[in-house]
């Protein structure tokens, strides 16, 4: 088990942790900002704040060794009205 992951007993009901994908991209399941996650990447190269109604997809990952990443993020902001994609 990766030592800096915590791992609850339930995931937060947020489309961020329900998807298993994303979450091995997510530090904790403790909001770092109302509504965000600590999102680090898999080369080391950069942290972020990762919205809760977002998800990443396998499909659209791409990672060379520790040199490169390349990544797509989607979500929707229902009470907005908003889809948007990173």
């Amino acid at each position: 088990m990766d030592e800096q992951k915590e791992q609850p007993k339930k995931w937060p009901d947020t489309v961020a942790f329900q998807n298993e994908y994303t979450r091995k991209f997510l530090v904790s399941p403790k909001e770092v900002k109302d509504g965000y996650y600590l999102f680090r990447s898999q080369t080391g190269g950069f942290t972020m704040l990762f919205p809760e109604e977002a998800r990443m997809d396998e499909g659209f990952y791409e990672r060379h060794k520790e040199d490169y990443e390349d990544l797509t993020i989607i979500g929707s902001r229902q009470k907005e009205n908003v889809a948007y994609t990173i």
